[in-house]
């Protein structure tokens, strides 16, 4: 769409919340297990019963796309650059018959037929480490590759030096349809250009959400008084806080493996999965790294005296509490092996199918009166897309066809196929469990802060100041996010403000 229509629409998508409906197309046949919107007026459709019994129309259930039914490509090649640790939950080469990954790949077969396009995915390194060499291959590849789906912190250099364009100025591109996610635009919109974008129905993007997951058993035995009920309630009442969590895992450690030492294999009442989820405790309590206030000045938030607050209060109830394993070293398995009551963790846990009777909770807030909501923060890799400048008009015209396509497909079966049968329903040990999950969905949040962070200084993220003090690496937020370092971020950040301008 063009910019002005974009900048009307771009008011309108912050309002939508992040979950409804797909698109349009194909003949209305298809029989691709579906779920539902909570917003748009749209229907919730769940399975009644474990599996995929209860089927949909995907263009009859769902909001539908703006693009035109005549599209076509006259079966042209179309080539994604895409990293390759993603291309296996992003694409499928054949349909291996269950239901998450037959969807994958039916969303690329009905993309391929919408617009008349073979799709063709070129795979390359990408993740952290890995990101110059994604970056380089785009540089070099040129105008050879129509789209791209990157590693989520890398688009950013991609834009700074010129290999992406601005999607906003392209042609089929509707940023206020419900399967973008406005709270990623808000964050990613420098300027009135959008150069990168992720999708909201993503297997990456919706596996990698992260939330409280509790061992029911463990629990109620800590708690005869309470069950998985009581934990609900206290989220659908706002009452779900860090300080309600601290105080129901105080007590709970037990001594279960060596005598008289404290190791992993002991049972306790709070443990993350990896320590790089900590920061999730800090968007959890609904501050940002990066924003800009009302006059449009960027500012970072990191240093604020509410921000420092939160930090050392967090910390005193979190790093020397025996009550609370830091980090499982073997990321699962204090969860798998039910030795933790509440485990911070990616939803993708789910796929190691956890023998027990788990409930999922959203990441607790710091205080209820301010705070608007659940926060929802993603752990890394998620899927972010970009159409490279080195592309005619025509052809990133073309391309944001293609990439609309890709996401209202993705939204009307990805989603539904991971959302709402496998996570709703076959691996729900209760009737409440779905609320939940539509709680932690909507309350997504992004932050540029983060996103661009690896322009600042590379290999030191601005938010990895945060992270260290979580993780008891330093003692003080306060003292390490000092004036100066401020003032350095900013310079930088306005450096690449300028580079995006040009």
């Amino acid at each position: 769409m063009k910019k002005q229509i974009f900048c009307i629409a771009l008011v309108g998508l912050m309002l939508l919340a992040l979950l409804a409906g797909c698109s349009k197309g194909g003949d209305g046949t298809d029989t691709t297990p579906v779920g539902g919107d909570t917003s748009g007026g749209s229907t919730i459709i769940r399975p009644g019963t474990p599996g995929d019994s209860i089927l949909g129309d995907p263009y009859e259930d769902y909001e539908n796309d703006d693009l035109p039914e005549d599209l076509d490509y006259g079966n042209e090649d179309f080539v994604i650059l895409c990293d390759s640790a993603q291309y296996g939950k992003s694409f499928a080469d054949t349909d291996p018959g269950d239901t998450i990954n037959s969807a994958v790949y039916k969303r690329k077969s009905v993309v391929e037929d919408r617009l008349n396009i073979a799709l063709k995915v070129e795979r390359e390194v990408g993740a952290y480490k890995q990101m110059d060499d994604f970056v380089r291959a785009l540089e070099q590849g040129g105008e050879a590759y129509d789209l791209v789906l990157a590693y989520n912190l890398t688009p950013a250099t991609m834009a700074v030096q010129g290999l992406i364009c601005d999607m906003s100025d392209t042609a089929y591109l509707n940023f206020s349809k419900p399967w973008w996610s406005g709270t990623l635009l808000e964050n990613v919109t420098i300027n009135g250009n959008v150069y990168f974008t992720g999708d909201n129905s993503s297997w990456n993007n919706l596996r990698n959400m992260l939330a409280v997951f509790v061992d029911k058993e463990l629990f109620s035995k800590n708690h005869p008084d309470m069950d998985i009920n009581t934990l609900y309630d206290m989220v659908e009442n706002n009452e779900w806080t860090m300080e309600a969590m601290f105080e129901l895992i105080e007590g709970t450690y037990q001594d279960t493996s060596t005598p008289g030492e404290v190791t992993g294999a002991d049972t306790f009442g709070l443990s993350m999965g990896n320590e790089v989820w900590t920061e999730a405790w800090y968007f959890a309590a609904g501050f940002q790294v990066l924003n800009q206030n009302e006059s449009g000045e960027w500012r970072f938030n990191i240093g604020t005296t509410e921000s420092i607050n939160f930090v050392d209060w967090f910390t005193g109830q979190f790093l020397d509490n025996e009550d609370v394993y830091r980090k499982d070293d073997t990321q699962y398995k204090m969860f798998l092996d039910q030795r933790v009551q509440f485990y911070v963790s990616a939803l993708s846990i789910v796929e190691q199918q956890p023998k027990q009777s788990f409930g999922v909770l959203p990441m607790p807030m710091y205080d209820s009166e301010t705070q608007d909501g659940y926060k929802t923060h993603f752990s890394n890799t998620y899927d972010m897309y970009c159409i490279p400048s080195a592309l005619t008009v025509e052809e990133r015209d073309r391309s944001s066809a293609v990439l609309e396509c890709l996401a209202s497909e993705a939204y009307r079966r990805i989603g539904p196929a991971y959302f709402e049968v496998y996570l709703k329903s076959r691996n729900a040990s209760d009737d409440r469990l779905a609320d939940m999950y539509d709680i932690i969905r909507e309350g997504i949040v992004f932050d540029v802060g983060v996103l661009f962070g690896e322009l600042f200084v590379k290999g030191n993220n601005p938010v990895y100041y945060v992270r260290r003090v979580l993780n008891g690496y330093v003692d003080s937020l306060g003292a390490t996010w000092t004036q100066d370092v401020e003032n350095q971020y900013l310079e930088l950040w306005s450096q690449n403000l300028e580079k995006l301008t040009d």
